[in-house]
């Protein structure tokens, strides 16, 4: 699958990633962005302070007592992908990530599907954010004042201007992007920190109904790891910068696994933390509370909770900015394979960025936030966790795909640990892809079906424009 490159092609590896040119090593030797800054990218692309906050309050409401578990049992599948990704991201340095691997891996329809799932995870994932800096925003001024912000038309209208402010800092370039993101992804850990240690230390921690997984049951457990993926969405994604990278075939992999073991890690703490507070406060939410000022208020620290939802409302604004980046890239790249427009794949020629693609993203994102919150009438909360399902299911549907070409180069290289690892990917994907088309009810079988539905018709749409592209017109046959 091509991909709309910001910079001068550069011919790369072979497939066999034996032989590159003298100056493709030459700058990969050197890179543009340090190994130490490629992880700070993609540490705060995670939102590691919203996972530590926030997580407990999310999954509260589909795993209830066993969401620390479904957590753990979703990093442990996203661990077995990581190592599949690791592998291809040291054989080939596309900068299209997951599409362009499988596409150098097992040919273009399979690396359109993967393609398509990521565009469709993107715009989802840009709303999420959206609805996630809202729902911090609100609580702050609520805190401070007593402004009017609960209107629904109001927050889709600070949500536009949000999004446009992201849109303008990512033209601005890539560096200032990650310098961004990583300063305010940051800077509110302390803070929220404190608030979840004050709620505790208030409250007191009995861990004994989490640890006995009560009400246990598998209807309850598997939405829960479907949101434990939704905080991977797109995890593997600033592999697309490793020709930025430097030295990124022994850097891109350890990244990758550090990725995951904290994202994990801090999601797992998060809920066992937080959940029993959460569990009591389920209505809080709704009615337009943030987790960590429901912490806050707990721990009797209300002014501290006040600065941290300001802090992770910027926290949520660098992780926009990264997604904003990344989704205008696989936007572009749709573009050129036929499934949307042409004409938005164009390069900016100052900026050299997709700037059409990147502002059509935005734009959409914007829409679904508004159909969401003004015409279904979701709370701002629940609207968060509705499209954080969506995204994570378009990313389960990738991964599957990512599982089953790991099993087919396994079975080419006769790697039988290699194809181990990558049957267990995709057992657990399968898994609960299957399941969830099986046994979905009313809304949650909804969003299942509108992201399989979205998938199918793209593609499809894709392989149509890609057939009469090659397809030779009258002239040529009568030749």
């Amino acid at each position: 699958m091509a991909h709309p490159s910001t910079a001068e092609d550069n011919p790369g590896p072979e497939l066999n990633g034996h032989t590159e040119d003298a100056v493709g090593q030459t700058q990969l030797a050197q890179g543009v962005i340090s190994p130490k800054r490629a992880l700070f990218f993609a540490l705060s692309g995670l939102a590691l302070p919203v996972i530590l906050a926030a997580q407990g309050a999310t999954m509260a409401y589909s795993s209830a007592w066993s969401s620390w578990l479904a957590m753990l049992v979703g990093t442990v599948i996203v661990g077995t992908l990581a190592i599949i990704v690791a592998r291809y991201a040291r054989r080939h340095l596309a900068t299209g990530s997951l599409m362009s691997y499988v596409n150098l891996e097992s040919g273009e329809r399979l690396g359109s599907l993967v393609g398509v799932c990521l565009m469709v995870g993107y715009a989802c994932m840009l709303t999420v954010f959206s609805a996630n800096m809202l729902v911090y925003l609100v609580s702050f001024v609520n805190s401070i004042s007593s402004i009017e912000v609960n209107n629904h038309f109001a927050q889709v209208v600070i949500a536009a201007a949000l999004l446009a402010f992201g849109y303008w800092l990512v033209q601005r370039g890539v560096s200032v992007s990650v310098n961004v993101a990583v300063v305010l992804g940051w800077i509110g850990m302390p803070f929220i920190v404190y608030c979840i240690i004050a709620a505790v230390a208030h409250r007191g921690l009995d861990l004994t109904p989490q640890l006995q997984l009560q009400d246990f049951s598998l209807a309850l457990f598997l939405p829960g790891v479907v949101l434990a993926f939704g905080i991977f969405s797109g995890f593997e994604g600033f592999t697309a910068l490793a020709m930025e990278t430097a030295n990124p075939r022994r850097t891109i992999p350890p990244i990758l696994r550090a990725v995951v073991v904290c994202g994990g890690l801090v999601g797992v703490v998060g809920i066992l933390l937080t959940l029993p507070i959460m569990m009591e406060n389920l209505d809080t939410l709704t009615e337009g509370s943030s987790p960590l000022s429901i912490l806050a208020d707990e721990g009797n620290v209300a002014i501290i909770g006040s600065i941290a939802d300001a802090l992770i409302f910027l926290t949520s604004m660098g992780s926009l900015i990264v997604f904003i980046s990344a989704a205008g890239r696989i936007v572009g790249t749709a573009a050129q394979d036929g499934m949307l427009p042409r004409s938005l794949a164009h390069i900016d020629p100052k900026r050299h960025t997709p700037a059409r693609a990147t502002a059509a993203i935005c734009i959409l994102s914007i829409i679904v936030l508004a159909v969401f919150v003004l015409v279904i009438g979701r709370p701002m909360f629940t609207t968060f966790i509705d499209l954080f399902t969506m995204s994570s299911y378009s990313w389960l549907v990738a991964y599957v795909i990512v599982a089953v070409v790991g099993i087919m180069d396994s079975v080419r290289r006769r790697d039988i640990g290699f194809g181990a690892v990558s049957v267990l990917g995709l057992l657990g994907t399968g898994f609960i892809i299957a399941y969830s088309i099986a046994e979905a009810e009313g809304a949650s079988a909804g969003l299942v079906w509108t992201v399989l539905g979205t998938i199918a018709v793209l593609w499809c749409a894709g392989l149509i424009a890609r057939r009469n592209e090659h397809r030779p017109d009258a002239a040529d046959q009568l030749i």
